[in-house]
């Protein structure tokens, strides 16, 4: 295990230590957060919550992101086709009208 592996463990069993107590000053934790990138999961993860967003592990470019937005409820409701990439990222569209590009991270 290297100094960053050690680190990032240290961290996170702080975080566990005061997500209680975090997590009891919340007026609710039925909640989701849409994010365009990794932010959501940090703060479910601050909170010591279980994922409640249909964008866990996606990351949006900001123009497409504006655009999901404005019509969450249409793509929200769309197919996702996952077509493979030479990277680390999956590249994923959504509807075959209005093409949005997402990044889905794989995690090896």
């Amino acid at each position: 295990m290297n100094i960053r592996q050690v680190l990032k463990n240290i961290r996170l069993k702080f975080n566990m230590v005061g997500s209680g107590r975090r997590k009891n000053k919340l007026n609710s934790i039925d909640f989701s957060i849409i994010s365009n990138n990794c932010f959501a999961g940090i703060v479910y993860q601050h909170f010591n919550l279980q994922y409640n967003t249909p964008t866990v592990g996606l990351y949006f470019y900001p123009d497409e992101y504006i655009k999901f937005c404005k019509k969450f409820d249409y793509y929200i409701g769309q197919k996702l086709t996952f077509r493979p990439c030479p990277y680390i990222f999956v590249l994923v569209f959504c509807s075959e009208k209005q093409l949005i590009s997402l990044f889905a991270i794989q995690h090896i």
